[in-house]
């Protein structure tokens, strides 16, 4: 399978309790490009940095990691966008961003040739905000008509601004094969975290996969009108950034395995979704453990060793 990551790409400079920063290459999709691309998965980020220094670190970190960058456009105009994020006592971030990016985004890109075995994953502001729209649209409509599994993570922690963005958050729930949101991204959009009221609000239908994870309570999943719960393991983290996008990530990397396709949703086993998100869970629990905003070589040698078992 063919992963391609749409969204923005970020440096995260991270303070610690101890008052000491460290800086690693982020953003929601380049999270989730990092983790499949260690998993050994092949993946294509599509994004955007500046012609800078923060820029030359997030292009280092994909070539470390063995991220394709065909489609990561870099601007001698405008500066790579700078996430800055504090940890308190229990692991958990409070941000603040600051971006510079230009009207238009992708001028003149070639899209990506989509097919069945193709997965498009994208998510968070990128996926509301009107320089992205353009190409997004063309994305969704392409990996639509291919018949690929399409991905999408709300990830909003803040009420939408108007109905324009309320519409765009729709249409992307409504193209998505999976949905995987966090029962705080829920509440924020729809008022409740209940997956069968968003599901009907979201107008989703029985072939999507809605998963509802809530920090360190169950993980809910909501498919063909029934409801799922999944406890989480005792867990103390480090730090919580990335936590997120690791667990899509590795929903994403067992898809992969199952070679889960779009066209074959209708024929998803209970057993299997239960699988999916403990993949998920072990992704994320991995992340939780460390700084760096994506799996340890020991959690990918786990899934090479998940992979072989399946094959």
């Amino acid at each position: 399978m063919d992963f391609y990551a749409f969204g923005e790409s970020l440096l995260d400079i991270i303070v610690g309790t101890n008052g000491q920063a460290q800086t690693v290459a982020g953003g929601s999709q380049l999270n989730v490009a990092a983790n499949l691309a260690i998993a050994g998965h092949k993946v294509q980020l599509i994004s955007y940095i500046g012609d800078d220094a923060p820029g030359s670190i997030i292009s280092d970190f994909t070539k470390n990691t063995g991220i394709g960058t065909a489609f990561l456009q870099k601007d001698s105009k405008h500066q790579t966008a700078i996430a800055f994020a504090v940890l308190d006592e229990e692991g958990q971030a409070s941000y603040s961003f600051y971006k510079d990016y230009p009207k238009t985004l992708f001028e003149g890109m070639v899209l990506p040739t989509f097919n069945a075995d193709s997965c498009f994953s994208f998510g968070s502001m990128a996926a509301l905000e009107d320089q992205w729209q353009p190409e997004l649209e063309k994305l969704l409509t392409a990996a639509k008509n291919a018949g690929s599994l399409i991905f999408y993570d709300p990830n909003i922690r803040s009420k939408l601004k108007d109905k324009t963005a309320e519409n765009r958050l729709l249409r992307n729930m409504q193209a998505a094969t999976i949905i995987r949101g966090s029962h705080e991204d829920f509440l924020t959009i729809f008022g409740t975290a209940d997956p069968t009221v968003v599901a009907k609000k979201a107008g989703l239908s029985d072939k999507q996969l809605l998963l509802i994870t809530q920090g360190a309570g169950d993980v809910i999943t909501y498919f063909k009108k029934e409801k799922a719960f999944f406890p989480l393991p005792a867990l103390k983290p480090v730090s919580t950034i990335g936590a997120g996008d690791a667990f899509n990530s590795g929903i994403l990397s067992f898809a992969e395995v199952m070679q889960l396709k779009a066209d074959k949703m209708h024929l998803l086993a209970n057993e299997i979704i239960s699988v999916l998100v403990g993949v998920g869970v072990s992704f994320s629990s991995d992340v939780c453990q460390n700084t760096s905003n994506t799996i340890s070589a020991e959690m990918a040698e786990r899934l090479s060793a998940l992979r072989a078992g399946f094959s």
